[in-house]
């Protein structure tokens, strides 16, 4: 049944996202990113799509790079657009800080969109 198969997601993506003995936790980008690439064998690609549109691919504190260059966290997701999320923008291109942190509705601005979750490099203390 189809709920079975979310509930089998939910615990895949939980498991995955969270620390374990054997390893650290991924990103939910990368998590959703494993769902896609691995799980495609055991669930139906409705099922799948059914739980990647309940997510965002980039859900609320994910840290992101804009195609400005700009470095910002996400604080809310889109359900209708789950690409084009709620964020603060953080720092400039330079990685400077802004002094006055902006935030953006990229579901409302056309011409900003997230180039990369860096959320990993933040958990694995690589990030600027």
């Amino acid at each position: 049944p189809a709920i079975v198969a979310l509930f089998a997601m939910a615990d895949f993506f939980w498991a995955v996202t969270h620390q374990r003995p054997q390893r650290g936790p991924v990103t939910p980008h990368e998590g959703i990113r494993m769902l896609l690439v691995e799980q495609t064998k055991k669930f139906s690609s409705e099922a799948i799509k059914a739980f990647v549109n309940s997510f965002s691919l980039f859900p609320a504190d994910s840290v992101v790079e804009l195609n400005s260059g700009g470095i910002g966290r996400v604080v809310e997701t889109n359900i209708l657009w789950p690409l084009r999320p709620v964020v603060r923008i953080l720092a400039r291109r330079d990685r400077e800080p802004m002094k006055k942190k902006k935030q953006v509705d990229l579901s409302q601005d056309k011409y900003l969109f997230i180039t990369k979750d860096l959320s990993q490099d933040v958990l694995d203390g690589r990030a600027e």
